[in-house]
């Protein structure tokens, strides 16, 4: 009987897939049951493994579609699924196959309920990661010669204009035995708006704290806020959160390494070429094929969410069309001072902070540059909960066809995709003569990452496998598509016990802010 023949044919494959994927099986037919049982039987996992190890538990384990089982259940729907997997361990950060992970299709299905239990979760465990940290960054900072440095950053842009707009910051760092104190005044640079302030980050990894914390001091509000592993999420703020990353486009941003290589620069005859940094005698090495890569994906945007979107993208280019009608006036000012004898020396050029863009409508038949305290209205740090599509697995692709199909099979909605490629040159100045390496600095570096996506990226850069030629005195590198950042470590200095007298110390007159979740402390620390 062919029937049966048929039937027995596609019961023996489901077994084989079965053993080979069981998470996946029992997530497709949102058997909860068994998937329970099948988690029960995986080996334990080693909260202290690198993020490598954790990727190959068979939790993570990808189909042949490219998918973990966590992904899977977030395509297909299965929030029982997909929440039981969560609280099993399973990473909500792994990539599949086309570079994104469970929290962009969270973002993309429009997934608010597991969203957020993977927002949290992801938190809890970062946090307990920096606590089993803690003993080896003391360790070696207990090794590391007390200093003080600064960190010079100096933003520019290919984009014509935008180099105009660009700030700079100075970081400042000082470090004594197991202590850290790191100030900024640049908390974010993003679409033209700078975001300042002055805060200053305390560290102390000292083993007698068995709490591993961080203290912000906002020294504008004249506040501390203490962040550590105990930080409780506050529900409200988490669903703030969750609705911040789906009503904006699901988007991963790449610096493709795999190909980078180093080429020493060199004069025009041909020989090495050298030069001096802050006394250091620098070997500069251009990188070559370095590559900035951003992805987004949007298909999960209702009408209003998407008008949202373009009436931004155009805010933006009205700002540029406004500096390029300012520079303008500012030539012909200067044409005219030199017609009437005046001085030669160049316009000042402009420098704003807070540059931001009008609504459209009221720019019309309008000239001005706009002042710093006119605000846009979708840069607002509040957020409506708002309509969502409605979401539905794809029903065409078969189980059969998902797990042996050689032809990719796409589950959820059609993709809206766009992908920017640019290859944009860095460059890296190394010295021998630098007197503290670059390992000695990243533990302190990576107390920023979390709040500073220009130092994420600086601290990613400077891991590459870089030239045995000292420490990177200067590093020309993208932070994003259209900005590149300069880098610059000076004025380094030994730090005497006299020096570091009072710089840990908390003015008694600052009060104690309450964070209730991660969203308090960026908005109140780092959000003007």
């Amino acid at each position: 009987n062919t029937d049966a023949a048929i039937a027995m044919e596609q019961k023996e494959s489901r077994h084989s897939i079965e053993d080979s994927y069981p998470l996946h099986h029992h997530v497709w037919f949102n058997d909860v049951k068994r998937l329970k049982e099948a988690l029960d039987l995986l080996p334990p996992r080693d909260v202290s493994s690198s993020s490598l190890e954790t990727r190959k538990h068979p939790i993570n384990q990808h189909d042949p579609q490219g998918n973990t089982a966590l992904t899977l259940a977030v395509l297909l729907q299965r929030n029982e699924c997909a929440s039981i997997l969560i609280k099993s361990g399973s990473n909500c950060t792994t990539n599949n196959t086309d570079g994104w992970t469970a929290f962009d299709e969270c973002v993309s299905s429009s997934n608010r309920e597991i969203l957020k239990e993977m927002y949290i979760s992801h938190q809890l465990k970062s946090n307990a990661k920096l606590k089993r940290r803690k003993p080896k960054v003391f360790e070696l900072l207990k090794e590391t010669q007390n200093f003080y440095v600064e960190i010079l950053w100096q933003f520019s842009s290919w984009v014509p204009l935008v180099s105009r707009f660009c700030p700079h910051d100075c970081v400042r760092i000082w470090k004594y035995g197991a202590k850290s104190r790191i100030d900024i005044t640049l908390l974010d640079f993003v679409n033209l708006k700078c975001k300042r302030g002055n805060v200053s980050f305390l560290c102390d990894a000292s083993p007698e704290d068995d709490v591993d914390q961080l203290i912000i001091l906002n020294r504008d509000k004249k506040s501390q806020t203490t962040v550590n592993t105990s930080t409780v999420f506050d529900e409200s703020a988490a669903d703030i959160d969750t609705e911040h990353m789906i009503q904006n486009e699901a988007m991963r941003t790449e610096f493709c390494s795999e190909k980078v290589q180093f080429r020493e620069r060199q004069t025009w005859r041909g020989a090495p070429k050298r030069e001096k940094i802050q006394g250091c005698r620098c070997h500069i090495y251009d990188v070559i094929d370095a590559e900035w890569v951003v992805c987004t994906r949007s298909e999960h945007f209702t009408p209003a969410m998407r008008d949202a979107s373009a009436t931004f993208r155009k805010n933006q280019q009205l700002t540029h069309a406004n500096a390029k009608r300012q520079q303008k006036r500012q030539k012909k000012a200067s044409k005219r001072t030199l017609s009437a004898g005046g001085s030669s020396r160049s316009p000042t050029p402009i420098v704003s902070d807070s540059y931001e863009c009008k609504d459209p409508k009221a720019l019309a038949g309008r000239n001005d540059v706009l002042s710093p305290s006119e605000s846009d209205s979708l840069l607002s740090n509040q957020i409506a909960r708002c309509p969502l599509l409605s979401y539905s697995p794809n029903g065409r692709v078969s189980y059969e066809s998902y797990f042996t199909s050689p032809v990719v099979q796409r589950l959820g909605r059609p993709r809206k995709e766009a992908i920017t490629r640019r290859s944009q040159k860095c460059s890296v100045w190394l010295s021998k003569d630098f007197p503290i390496t670059i390992d000695k600095v990243l533990p302190i570096l990576s107390v920023l990452v979390p709040s500073n996506p220009h130092f994420a990226k600086l601290v990613d850069f400077i891991q590459l496998s870089m030239p045995d030629c000292g420490f990177p005195v200067q590093v020309e590198l993208p932070v994003y598509h259209v900005l590149t950042g300069t880098v610059r470590f000076q004025n380094f200095k030994p730090l005497s016990e006299s020096d570091a007298e009072g710089l840990f110390d908390i003015p008694d007159s600052y009060e104690k802010f309450n964070a209730k979740s991660f969203a308090d402390i960026t908005s109140h620390n780092f959000e003007s």
